[in-house]
């Protein structure tokens, strides 16, 4: 994990974070917490296109 916290919190390009958010929200007992958490970091750094995208996924409401 501490791999792929360090990665989701320094790269933004939604090609890459998007798949690695769609495969923790999957696992709803332990990957949401932790993709709530990198995300919450992460999406200040985030280019809009990707944070529109990861939004949707993780269930963040458009503004």
């Amino acid at each position: 994990m501490p791999t792929l916290e360090r990665f989701l919190l320094t790269q933004g390009r939604r090609k890459f974070v998007l798949p690695l958010f769609t495969a923790l929200w999957a696992e709803a007992d332990w990957g949401r917490p932790i993709a709530t958490r990198l995300y919450a970091q992460a999406r200040p750094g985030y280019h809009p296109v990707t944070t529109g995208s990861v939004d949707t996924v993780v269930g963040v409401p458009r503004t």
